[in-house]
């Protein structure tokens, strides 16, 4: 297992060590993937803290049995 931020600090060291065992590229993929996976994780937070927001305005509104604005 590598660590990803040793990864993205010195690209060219692990490049060079993974282009000896043949694996020429690698680096840039597995950047590419951390990315990727960066960016998914931003939406989930983003959708999980909407979800929240909206958890607690229904919550009020059910405490203030407010039907119309908890529909």
């Amino acid at each position: 297992m590598h660590d990803i931020r040793a990864i993205r600090e010195t690209p060219e060291l692990y490049e060079q060590a993974w282009a000896a065992k043949g694996s020429s590229g690698a680096v840039a993929k597995a950047i590419e993937l951390d990315d990727l996976l960066r960016e998914q994780q931003a939406l989930l937070q983003a959708g999980q803290a909407e979800r929240n927001r909206l958890s607690k305005l229904l919550g009020r509104a059910m405490a203030q049995q407010d039907k119309v604005e908890a529909d």
